[in-house]
């Protein structure tokens, strides 16, 4: 006997190419399971269900599924729209992945991620990891205001605090 569906989980090994969801499931609605699913996969979702009003035609659609059939539905339109949107997904999900950028060159400002190598204004500037690091991720956004959460990763565990204390050491240098 399977385990209620309350939790949508994938082993990390797992890759599904695409999920038929029922919206009446038992123990929790196939949109509850559609929105978890988009929170961290983008793999075709077909909601196939007996729910044939519009409301919940749009709702469907709007939580991110890709396609929506309801019952009694044939057989063979199913595996025409399953094609189709496999179809789809692998045409436009085989990008390559891109390239980790290892230098970034702005405004007189030359970081070097290989060599932790800063210069400014063709002046080699001394900076501590931390200090490298941090400009890395500024330099990296430029054109947004990036969190002092996105920091964390970096100056764990020393927190909020480290944050501003560190961007003031740096702002000196530069």
């Amino acid at each position: 006997m399977n385990p209620p569906l309350n939790e949508v989980s994938f082993n990390e090994n797992e890759k599904p190419d695409m999920a038929i969801l029922d919206v009446m499931l038992p123990d929790v609605d196939g949109f509850s399971i559609c929105r978890r699913i988009r929170e961290k996969h983008n793999f075709p979702v077909i909601m196939l269900t007996a729910k044939d009003e519009e409301i919940d035609k749009i709702t469907g659609l709007t939580l991110g599924g890709d396609d929506y059939i309801t019952k009694p539905f044939r057989p063979l339109e199913l595996i025409a729209r399953v094609k189709a949107q496999l179809r789809r997904f692998t045409k436009y999900n085989t990008v390559e992945p891109p390239q980790e950028q290892k230098i970034i060159e702005f405004s007189g400002l030359i970081l070097d991620k290989n060599t932790h190598e800063c210069m400014l204004n063709e002046k080699l500037l001394s900076l501590t990891p931390t200090e490298f690091s941090i400009l890395w991720v500024l330099a990296s956004n430029r054109g947004r205001v990036v969190s002092s959460e996105e920091f964390y990763p970096i100056l764990t565990p020393q927190g909020k605090q480290a944050v501003q204390d560190w961007a003031y050491l740096l702002q000196k240098k530069l």
